[in-house]
């Protein structure tokens, strides 16, 4: 019966939480229910066993809980590739330079290697990247 209850809570509200909140929402009914909690709270709303270990350190206090504002504890989140490997606006320069078309000063400089072609060969050199991740860097590069 307690899942079933918690599912329907859950659905009520999950659209009107963010990634904290649902966090701490999590952790606290996991904490309600006792041994097992996790397991329980985790089935029922989708929400990993992780997440929910994370708020109950939150609300227990052994770990810093963010500020109001802020969803994530400061540096959380995904790092960008660029912080995550120096060198790929580089090599992503390397891998066009010879296929680029126009001025280098001209504000319409152009690529003509498709972002898949350039992701597929920057992932045989070991990164791990997507193309839409060479079409941000490509951008960036070129405002």
């Amino acid at each position: 019966m307690e899942y079933k209850q918690l599912q329907e809570k859950f659905g009520r509200i999950a659209s009107h939480l963010d990634e904290k909140s649902r966090r701490l929402w999590c952790a606290n009914e996991a904490l309600a229910i006792g041994w097992g909690g996790i397991t329980i709270v985790s089935a029922a709303t989708g929400v990993s066993r992780t997440t929910i270990t994370e708020g109950i350190k939150e609300i227990t206090g052994e770990k810093e809980i963010p500020e109001n504002s802020a969803v994530r504890r400061k540096g959380g989140g995904r790092k960008k590739k660029t912080a995550q490997y120096e060198n790929i606006k580089h090599d992503i320069e390397s891998l066009t330079e010879s296929l680029t078309r126009g001025s280098s000063e001209s504000p319409l400089r152009s690529v003509c290697k498709s972002t898949r072609n350039i992701a597929k060969e920057l992932n045989r050199k070991g990164y791990e990247i997507s193309h839409c991740s060479v079409a941000k860097i490509l951008k960036n590069e070129m405002d």
